[in-house]
């Protein structure tokens, strides 16, 4: 009797499911940059609040816009209000903060590139890290 779906069938559906998740996710993920720095310019030159707080306020707002696109529509998961889901995410996402944050202070403040240009590179690394943690920890999808 022959197999429905080989192994390798198998694999490439995956495959193609990690690559469609991945597409997704950098959609979510560069919209919520824009929310990201959008809030930051927002914060830090009309309410004049300082560079560090104001983007530690700017990334909580798009990584909130990030969980519910991600969970509705990236790693669409059933559970999508329950607490334990929740936490996780925050989890994740207040350790992309940490990332974030520290590479900005890394690249404007100590090395002394330019303010976005800093931005663009502590946003890179927290978005590695927040793919990895949501794909196998968050969602496990």
């Amino acid at each position: 009797m022959k197999k429905l779906l080989s192994s390798e069938k198998i694999n490439k559906i995956r495959q193609r499911k990690v690559v469609r998740q991945f597409v997704k996710f950098a959609i979510v993920g560069a919209t919520a940059f824009v929310i990201d720095m959008l809030g930051y310019v927002l914060f830090t030159r009309y309410f004049l609040i300082h560079h560090i707080v104001a983007k530690v306020m700017s990334f909580f707002v798009a990584s909130y816009y990030s969980y519910e696109m991600n969970s509705r529509w990236s790693f669409r998961r059933k559970e999508l209000r329950s607490t334990k889901l929740l936490i996780k995410s925050y989890i994740v996402q207040c350790v992309g903060a940490t990332i974030n944050v520290s590479g900005l202070y890394l690249f404007f403040d100590i090395i002394g590139y330019h303010e976005f240009l800093a931005l663009i590179i502590a946003t890179f690394f927290s978005t590695i890290w927040n793919f990895i943690m949501n794909k196998f920890w968050v969602y496990r999808a």
